[in-house]
C-alpha cells in the first residue's frame, strides 16, 4: 500500500541542513586553533628554551660548582694569585690563603673528580703539580649570596698553613 506524500505544514519554516549551521562554528573553532598554533610557533621561535624541560636544581648547582673548580685550577696553572683571591669566599678558611700564596710554584693544575655535595658545601677533586710532585686535593666550595665561592682546600694527610 502506498501513501501519498504530504506537503509540509504551512506555519513551519523549511528545514536547513546541519551543514549550514556548522559553517560559522567551524570557522570560529578553526580560527581559534590557528591563533593558538601561531602563538606556539612564534614563542618557540623567539624563546626556544621554553620547549626544554627545566634543569634539576641540584644538577645546576653541581655544574656551577664544577665551573668554579675549573676556574680555580686554571688560575693555579696560570699562577694568577689575583684571580684566585677573587674566587675565594670573603671569609675563606686559612688553607685557601696558604694555597694562593703557593700558586707561583704550581706548574700544572686540573680538576680530576666529580662534584659531591654534602651539608650545603660542594667538594671537587683536583690535582696540582708543584716542585716535581703531583698533589691530590679537594676544593671545598660554598654557595654564598647565590654564587659559588672557594671556601677551603683539603689535602689528604697534609695540614696547610700560610708560609712564614
Amino acid at each position: 500500500m502506498t501513501y501519498p506524500q504530504q506537503p509540509p505544514p504551512p506555519n513551519r519554516p523549511p528545514r536547513r541542513s546541519a551543514r549550514g549551521r556548522a559553517g560559522p562554528i567551524a570557522l570560529i573553532v578553526g580560527g581559534a586553533l590557528l591563533f593558538v598554533a601561531s602563538v606556539f610557533v612564534f614563542t618557540a621561535w623567539v624563546v626556544p628554551g621554553f620547549l626544554v624541560a627545566d634543569e634539576d636544581p641540584a644538577e645546576a648547582r653541581g655544574a656551577g660548582a664544577r665551573a668554579l673548580a675549573t676556574r680555580i685550577m686554571t688560575a693555579f696553572a696560570d699562577q694568577d694569585e689575583n684571580e684566585l683571591r677573587a674566587l675565594a669566599c670573603a671569609d675563606a678558611e686559612r688553607p685557601v690563603a696558604a694555597a694562593i700564596q703557593q700558586a707561583s710554584g704550581v706548574t700544572a693544575a686540573r680538576v680530576t673528580g666529580p662534584v659531591s655535595e654534602q651539608e650545603g658545601l660542594a667538594k671537587v677533586g683536583a690535582r696540582i703539580s708543584a716542585g716535581g710532585d703531583d698533589i691530590d686535593l679537594a676544593l671545598v666550595l660554598d654557595m654564598a649570596g647565590g654564587t659559588w665561592c672557594w671556601r677551603s682546600v683539603e689535602v689528604p694527610g697534609v695540614e696547610l698553613r700560610p708560609p712564614r
